[in-house]
Protein backbone atom coordinates (compact mmCIF):
# COMPACT_ATOMS: atom_id res chain seq x y z
CA UNK A 1 0.00 0.00 0.00
CA UNK A 2 1.31 3.65 -1.11
CA UNK A 3 2.04 5.75 1.54
CA UNK A 4 1.85 9.36 0.80
CA UNK A 5 2.64 12.76 2.60
CA UNK A 6 0.99 16.08 2.29
CA UNK A 7 2.67 18.51 2.68
CA UNK A 8 1.81 22.24 3.58
CA UNK A 9 -1.61 20.42 5.31
CA UNK A 10 -2.81 23.31 7.71
CA UNK A 11 -4.10 25.54 4.09
CA UNK A 12 -7.17 25.03 1.97
CA UNK A 13 -6.06 21.97 -0.52
CA UNK A 14 -4.18 20.44 2.35
CA UNK A 15 -7.80 20.34 4.70
CA UNK A 16 -9.26 19.37 1.84
CA UNK A 17 -7.59 16.30 1.24
CA UNK A 18 -7.64 15.07 4.59
CA UNK A 19 -11.42 15.17 4.32
CA UNK A 20 -11.35 12.63 1.06
CA UNK A 21 -8.76 10.39 2.44
CA UNK A 22 -11.13 7.73 3.67
CA UNK A 23 -11.46 7.33 -0.58
CA UNK A 24 -8.71 6.09 -1.08
CA UNK A 25 -6.40 2.88 -0.47
CA UNK A 26 -3.22 4.75 0.26
CA UNK A 27 -1.99 5.63 3.64
CA UNK A 28 -1.66 9.49 3.68
CA UNK A 29 0.61 11.50 6.84
CA UNK A 30 -0.01 15.22 7.06
CA UNK A 31 2.33 18.09 8.06
CA UNK A 32 2.62 21.90 8.12
CA UNK A 33 5.38 23.92 9.35
CA UNK A 34 5.15 22.64 12.78
CA UNK A 35 5.27 19.23 12.19
CA UNK A 36 7.92 19.47 9.03
CA UNK A 37 9.87 22.84 8.18
CA UNK A 38 10.65 22.95 4.49
CA UNK A 39 13.07 24.86 4.91
CA UNK A 40 15.36 22.05 6.80
CA UNK A 41 16.73 20.15 3.63
CA UNK A 42 18.38 17.91 6.62
CA UNK A 43 14.90 18.04 8.28
CA UNK A 44 13.20 16.72 4.86
CA UNK A 45 15.57 14.24 4.43
CA UNK A 46 15.57 13.03 8.59
CA UNK A 47 11.90 12.73 7.63
CA UNK A 48 11.77 10.60 4.87
CA UNK A 49 14.34 7.89 6.13
CA UNK A 50 12.08 7.76 9.40
CA UNK A 51 8.48 7.49 7.43
CA UNK A 52 8.85 5.98 3.81
CA UNK A 53 7.53 7.78 1.45
CA UNK A 54 6.34 6.96 -2.25
CA UNK A 55 4.13 10.40 -3.11
CA UNK A 56 4.65 13.93 -1.46
CA UNK A 57 1.85 16.05 -2.30
CA UNK A 58 3.07 19.72 -1.72
CA UNK A 59 0.80 21.98 -0.83
CA UNK A 60 2.62 24.45 0.40
CA UNK A 61 3.27 27.83 -0.78
CA UNK A 62 2.91 31.62 -0.55
CA UNK A 63 -0.20 32.71 -1.77
CA UNK A 64 -0.90 36.16 -1.12
CA UNK A 65 -1.04 37.79 -4.41
CA UNK A 66 -0.97 40.99 -3.32
CA UNK A 67 0.91 41.18 -0.10
CA UNK A 68 3.36 39.09 -2.63
CA UNK A 69 4.76 42.46 -4.06
CA UNK A 70 6.15 43.54 -1.09
CA UNK A 71 7.28 40.63 0.13
CA UNK A 72 9.12 39.12 -2.60
CA UNK A 73 12.05 37.54 -0.60
CA UNK A 74 9.46 35.45 1.76
CA UNK A 75 7.37 34.44 -1.38
CA UNK A 76 10.17 33.59 -2.93
CA UNK A 77 12.02 31.17 -0.04
CA UNK A 78 8.38 29.12 -0.08
CA UNK A 79 7.15 28.93 -3.50
CA UNK A 80 10.82 28.63 -5.53
CA UNK A 81 12.93 27.20 -2.49
CA UNK A 82 10.78 24.89 -0.45
CA UNK A 83 10.54 22.84 -3.56
CA UNK A 84 14.51 22.85 -4.18
CA UNK A 85 15.33 21.56 -1.06
CA UNK A 86 12.12 18.53 -1.92
CA UNK A 87 13.97 17.69 -5.02
CA UNK A 88 17.37 17.59 -3.29
CA UNK A 89 15.34 15.58 -0.41
CA UNK A 90 14.39 12.84 -2.47
CA UNK A 91 17.86 12.48 -4.01
CA UNK A 92 18.43 9.77 -0.97
CA UNK A 93 14.98 8.48 -1.52
CA UNK A 94 14.83 6.95 -5.40
CA UNK A 95 11.50 5.65 -4.28
CA UNK A 96 9.51 8.80 -3.47
CA UNK A 97 7.92 11.32 -6.19
CA UNK A 98 6.69 14.55 -5.99
CA UNK A 99 3.20 16.31 -6.59
CA UNK A 100 3.55 19.91 -6.85
CA UNK A 101 0.45 22.18 -6.86
CA UNK A 102 1.18 25.19 -9.06
CA UNK A 103 -0.63 28.08 -10.53
CA UNK A 104 -2.19 29.90 -13.70
CA UNK A 105 0.01 33.01 -12.57
CA UNK A 106 2.93 31.77 -14.15
CA UNK A 107 1.61 32.15 -17.70
CA UNK A 108 1.35 35.42 -20.08
CA UNK A 109 -2.17 37.47 -19.31
CA UNK A 110 -2.77 37.80 -22.85
CA UNK A 111 -4.85 34.88 -24.65
CA UNK A 112 -8.27 35.03 -25.39
CA UNK A 113 -9.13 31.17 -25.05
CA UNK A 114 -8.26 28.27 -22.09
CA UNK A 115 -5.08 27.99 -21.80
CA UNK A 116 -2.84 24.99 -22.43
CA UNK A 117 0.00 23.30 -20.69
CA UNK A 118 2.93 24.32 -23.27
CA UNK A 119 1.53 28.37 -23.43
CA UNK A 120 4.64 30.68 -23.05
CA UNK A 121 5.46 30.92 -19.12
CA UNK A 122 5.41 34.96 -18.70
CA UNK A 123 4.51 36.10 -15.30
CA UNK A 124 3.60 39.90 -14.44
CA UNK A 125 3.29 39.86 -10.42
CA UNK A 126 5.60 38.64 -8.29
CA UNK A 127 3.75 36.03 -7.06
CA UNK A 128 3.51 34.50 -10.56
CA UNK A 129 7.38 34.65 -11.02
CA UNK A 130 8.24 33.00 -7.79
CA UNK A 131 5.71 30.23 -8.41
CA UNK A 132 7.51 29.63 -12.11
CA UNK A 133 10.72 29.34 -10.63
CA UNK A 134 9.34 26.60 -8.26
CA UNK A 135 8.18 24.92 -11.28
CA UNK A 136 11.52 25.08 -12.81
CA UNK A 137 13.26 22.97 -10.27
CA UNK A 138 10.67 20.27 -11.40
CA UNK A 139 11.09 21.06 -15.09
CA UNK A 140 11.60 17.31 -16.62
CA UNK A 141 12.61 15.71 -13.35
CA UNK A 142 11.97 12.17 -13.63
CA UNK A 143 9.94 11.44 -10.86
CA UNK A 144 8.08 14.84 -10.53
CA UNK A 145 4.04 15.76 -11.32
CA UNK A 146 3.09 19.71 -11.39
CA UNK A 147 -0.25 20.88 -11.09
CA UNK A 148 -0.86 24.20 -12.36
CA UNK A 149 -4.81 25.40 -11.40
CA UNK A 150 -6.63 28.68 -10.92
CA UNK A 151 -8.71 30.32 -8.26
CA UNK A 152 -8.90 27.33 -5.89
CA UNK A 153 -11.77 28.03 -3.52
CA UNK A 154 -13.32 26.44 -0.39
CA UNK A 155 -15.29 26.30 2.83
CA UNK A 156 -11.53 26.42 4.53
CA UNK A 157 -9.28 29.89 4.73
CA UNK A 158 -9.25 32.45 2.65
CA UNK A 159 -9.95 32.84 -0.98
CA UNK A 160 -11.47 34.67 -3.65
CA UNK A 161 -15.13 33.88 -3.83
CA UNK A 162 -15.31 34.66 -0.11
CA UNK A 163 -13.82 37.91 -0.55
CA UNK A 164 -16.43 38.81 -3.17
CA UNK A 165 -19.44 37.16 -1.01
CA UNK A 166 -17.94 39.72 2.01
CA UNK A 167 -17.60 42.63 -0.01
CA UNK A 168 -21.22 42.05 -1.37
CA UNK A 169 -22.12 41.86 2.23
CA UNK A 170 -20.74 44.82 2.91
CA UNK A 171 -21.29 47.00 0.08
CA UNK A 172 -23.71 45.93 -2.15
CA UNK A 173 -22.10 46.78 -5.36
CA UNK A 174 -18.59 45.62 -7.00
CA UNK A 175 -15.74 47.61 -8.79
CA UNK A 176 -14.04 44.72 -10.58
CA UNK A 177 -11.37 44.23 -13.54
CA UNK A 178 -13.42 43.37 -16.68
CA UNK A 179 -10.34 42.51 -18.78
CA UNK A 180 -9.35 39.22 -16.77
CA UNK A 181 -11.34 35.82 -17.34
CA UNK A 182 -10.60 33.29 -14.80
CA UNK A 183 -12.25 30.06 -13.35
CA UNK A 184 -12.77 29.66 -9.93
CA UNK A 185 -11.66 26.06 -9.09
CA UNK A 186 -13.91 24.18 -5.89
CA UNK A 187 -11.42 22.45 -4.11
CA UNK A 188 -14.07 19.86 -3.94
CA UNK A 189 -12.12 18.69 -7.62
CA UNK A 190 -8.50 19.38 -7.33
CA UNK A 191 -7.89 16.77 -4.45
CA UNK A 192 -9.92 13.84 -5.71
CA UNK A 193 -7.59 15.07 -9.31
CA UNK A 194 -4.25 15.21 -7.06
CA UNK A 195 -5.23 11.56 -5.59
CA UNK A 196 -5.98 10.61 -8.75
CA UNK A 197 -2.68 11.28 -10.57
CA UNK A 198 -0.40 9.20 -8.10
CA UNK A 199 -3.00 6.23 -8.80
CA UNK A 200 -2.24 6.14 -12.40
CA UNK A 201 1.55 6.37 -11.59
CA UNK A 202 0.83 3.03 -9.52
CA UNK A 203 -1.29 1.71 -12.23
CA UNK A 204 1.00 2.56 -15.35
CA UNK A 205 3.81 0.87 -13.30
CA UNK A 206 6.53 2.20 -14.84
CA UNK A 207 8.88 5.12 -14.54
CA UNK A 208 7.40 7.94 -16.97
CA UNK A 209 4.25 8.15 -17.18
CA UNK A 210 3.58 10.19 -20.75
CA UNK A 211 0.37 11.59 -20.15
CA UNK A 212 -1.60 14.72 -19.97
CA UNK A 213 -3.60 14.71 -17.59
CA UNK A 214 -6.63 18.00 -17.78
CA UNK A 215 -8.85 19.11 -14.84
CA UNK A 216 -12.18 19.36 -16.35
CA UNK A 217 -13.22 22.91 -16.55
CA UNK A 218 -14.38 25.35 -18.65
CA UNK A 219 -13.18 29.41 -19.17
CA UNK A 220 -9.89 30.55 -18.77
CA UNK A 221 -7.79 28.21 -16.51
CA UNK A 222 -4.81 25.93 -16.24
CA UNK A 223 -4.92 22.00 -16.80
CA UNK A 224 -1.79 20.35 -15.86
CA UNK A 225 0.38 17.61 -17.17
CA UNK A 226 3.42 15.74 -16.51
CA UNK A 227 6.72 15.87 -17.19
CA UNK A 228 6.03 19.04 -17.81
CA UNK A 229 7.06 20.89 -21.00
CA UNK A 230 9.67 23.62 -20.60
CA UNK A 231 8.17 26.86 -22.04
CA UNK A 232 10.37 30.06 -22.05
Amino acid sequence: MSKVLVCGADGQLGREIKKIRNRYSQICSFTDIKELDLSDTAAISSYLSAHPTDYIINCAAYTDVDKAESDKELAMQLNRDVVANLVESIKEHPATRIIHISTDYVYKDDKNRPLMEDDATEPSSVYGITKLEGDKQLMNHPRALVIRTSWLFSVFGKNFVKSMINRMDQRGDLKVFSTRWEHPLTLKILPAQSCKSFQMWILENRNLLRASITIPMKGFAAGMTWPLPYAA
